[in-house]
Parts: structure tokens; sequence; C-alpha cells
């Protein structure tokens, strides 16, 4: 009996990726609207793309506010922001001194962990991963050794959950360039003979290649994880962790029963953030055409349009200048309100919805401070 093929990684993405595609289009529309580079429309997206450009900020400042809220109640600028507490049977029967060395050491760990923090530069790339959550609802973290956080986007990768949402597997799908890959890996793709087609693909004149990452359930708290290329396992990759050690992070924003990925917050105001975009491109247009400068000259007028083109300022023209020029006026300031008005009350709505509050704070002339002593 012949032995069962191991599934590739690329097997186990190209198996769910049709899923995944299905939900981009809402993604899409969310970083449309608020931050158009956290979700591209193709992934070949590079620093030459040109990203599209909203009519309104109130999306991408409402995105940027939240997330920075949401990055400083987790990992705050300054001070202590956790707790190390021993369990209380260790402590029942030490003495005052030893509990209060215990409390100085468990201090010091607490301050190397913060200093650990931002020595790593951990905020920066959690702060991008708060805003892929709040976009498009999902985003994973690695943990690299020794180092910061890398951050991968929903669209480069896949993941399938069981009932309870515990991930069963998920595979990154990453170009790298040529140069970039060690040199044993390169002898690994040369002594295998075979030609692959991603290894091959060129791209701005420098040969890539598709790097898969396979993160795989084998247990309850047992993952197995391995990096491959076009088929073939990458040697020293191949890595066994429990569900606790595991240096990637699958998050989502919102869990939605049997559904493997997330939903964003802005995916739950797109009506408002869609409405929004509309009425401020019929602002903008419209305000573009009533700036517009149209003069008119009634037909048989006895003026000469060569004369007041070459007018000078204070400069005289022979002729009825208020009986036969006329200055084109398009009269829908009134119209206008109705669209303003409505976009002041989708801003509101928006604005509170993701804790932008800081332009209805109001000024206070006068602030009373009590104090209270502690008898």
């Amino acid at each position: 009996m012949e032995k069962e093929q191991e599934v590739t990684a690329k097997q186990l993405y190209d198996n769910i990726v049709p899923y995944r595609e299905s939900l981009e289009k809402e993604w899409k529309d969310a970083s449309q609207l608020t931050i158009p580079y956290i979700f591209p429309r193709d992934d070949s997206q590079d620093e030459s793309t040109t990203m599209p450009t909203p009519y309104n900020s109130i999306g991408s400042s409402s995105v940027n506010v939240l997330a920075s809220k949401l990055l400083i109640a987790l990992l705050p600028p300054s001070g202590v922001f956790f707790r190390l507490l021993p369990d209380f049977d260790v402590i029942a029967e030490m003495s005052s001194d030893e509990k209060a060395m215990l409390d100085s050491e468990l201090s010091k760990v607490e301050q190397d962990v913060v200093e650990l923090i931002n020595r790593q530069a951990l905020r920066v790339p959690t702060y991008e991963a708060i805003k892929l959550l709040i976009i498009t609802g999902n985003a994973m973290m690695y943990k690299v050794p020794n180092g910061t956080f890398k951050v991968f986007s929903p669209y480069q990768y896949v993941v399938q959950r069981d009932y309870v949402g515990e991930v069963l597997y998920s595979v990154i799908k990453e170009k790298m360039g040529w140069d970039t890959i060690p040199d044993k890996v390169k002898e690994q793709l040369a002594s295998v003979d075979r030609k692959y087609e991603e290894v091959d693909t060129e791209a701005e004149g420098k040969k890539q290649v598709v790097v898969y990452t396979a993160i795989v359930r084998e247990g309850p708290d047992k993952y197995k994880v391995w990096q491959e290329i076009e088929g073939i396992k990458i040697d020293g990759t191949e890595k066994t962790y429990s569900k606790e050690k595991l240096p990637y992070l699958i998050l989502r924003w919102t869990t939605v029963n049997n559904e493997s990925y997330g939903r964003g917050l802005v995916e739950q105001y797109l009506g408002d953030l869609r409405s929004l975009e509309g009425l401020t491109q019929t602002i903008v247009e419209g305000a573009g055409v009533s700036a517009m400068q149209l003069f008119g000259l009634r037909p048989g007028s006895t003026l000469k349009v060569e004369d007041l083109n070459n007018a000078k300022n204070g400069q005289f023209v022979l002729g009825d200048l208020e009986r036969e020029v006329t200055t084109l006026q398009v009269n829908k300031n009134a119209d206008l309100q109705v669209p303003l008005q409505l976009m002041s009350q989708l801003e509101q709505r928006i604005s509170k919805a993701f804790l932008n509050l800081g332009g209805q704070i109001r000024d206070s002339e006068r602030t009373t401070y009590v104090v209270v002593k502690l008898i």
C-alpha cells in the first residue's frame, strides 16, 4: 500500500483562498474610505503605487484616533501598565522583610519588561495591527526571535478555524527577492531536478520566490510550523510549538460563529462612510462650479470682448457695462445646505462611534479643583 502523500502548504493555501477572496470586497471598500494603503486593491502594491484619495478625512482620522487610544491602553508610553503578584500560598508563611524583598524583585521584573518593550519597538507594529483590525477585522502578528513583531495583512494569509474559533491551520504567502534567500536554501532548490514557476517569476528585473509558511494544529496544545517554496520543504524550518509559545498571533476584531475571519468596526459603519463620501464629493464639485468666474456679453452690444479682456484695473471702457455685461451665477447655495446638514450628522455619528470626540469637548472658562484630604 502506497504511503499517502503529505499535503503541502501551497495546497492548504489554495484550498481556502477562494473563501477569503469572497470577503475581500468589504475589506477593500472599508480601506478605500479610511486608509487606502491598509488593504490594497491588489497584491502588487509597492512604493510607486498611487493610492486613491478619499474626498474627506473623517474615516482616516477616526481610525487613527481609535487606534491611538487602544495602543495607549495596551502599551502606555510611560509607567508600568501591569502588576506582578505572588501566589497567596507562597507569601502566607513569609516574614514582612521577605515580602518587601519579593515586592522589590517583582518591581524590577516589571521595569525590565517595560524596557524590553521599548527596546524592541513593539508599539509601532502593534499600532499597525490595531488599524488592520479596525478596518478589516483581521490581522496576524509574528514575534521575531529577540526582535519586534512582523504584521501580516489578511491578503497575505489564509486561516481555517474550528467550531469554537481555534485555529486549525493557517498559511502565509510572501514574495521574497532571490538575493535575500539564504545560500543553503538556494542550494536545496538547485539540487531538486525540477523547474518551479514561482522561483522563475520576474518582478521589476529581479527574480523573486514565493515562500509559504504553514501553521497546522496537530493536537489540543500542539502546532507544527514549516516553510516551503513550491512544495519543497525548507530544511531547518520545521518546528513544533505549544499553543502558549506559538509565535504567530492570528487576531480578529469581532468573533462571528462558524466564521474563520473576523468583522472590523469600519464594516459596521460602511453605510455612513459611503454616504459621507458621496455627499462630500457633491459638495466639493458643487463648490468648484460655484467658484467659476464666467462673464457674458449681451448680443448686439457695442462693447468688444477684446477691449474687456485687455482692460487693466481702473481703466475706462466705452459702453454701459452694468446692462451689457453679465456674470454667471449658479444660485445653488440653498440646495447645498441640505447635503451640508446631512454631512454634519454623518460626521457626528462616525466620530462618536470611533471615540473621535476631540472637537466636541467644551472649552471651560473656569475649572474648579476639589482637594480631598484623607484622614
